[in-house]
């Protein structure tokens, strides 16, 4: 789901997205340059032990709270993703 930074209102909007057995759930709203997206990434995934290198079912269910720039950002904050498409995407913040 992609949503150009213009049409993104200024008060909270609900977002839903899955991918591969993960949800991720929660509000976004612009503030001047800067998106808020606040929610919860929730599922299971199959990864490799770093041990044994088994495949092992891990469960999550965690707060994401990230902003998201149009441009460049220069400021403090490290949960910033950096976006020079004028849009952001939910499917790609789902994913990594």
């Amino acid at each position: 789901m992609k949503i150009e930074f213009r049409k993104i209102p200024p008060k909270n909007a609900p977002f839903a997205i899955s991918y591969e057995g993960i949800s991720f759930e929660g509000n976004f709203k612009r503030d001047s340059k800067l998106v808020d997206v606040i929610g919860a990434i929730a599922g299971e995934m199959t990864l490799p032990c770093d041990r044994c290198g088994a495949d092992v079912l891990v469960s999550f269910d965690e707060e994401v709270k990230i902003k998201v720039s149009d441009g460049y950002y220069e400021g403090d904050d490290l949960d910033i993703i950096e976006n020079h498409e004028s849009h952001v995407d939910f499917d790609q913040i789902a994913q990594s």
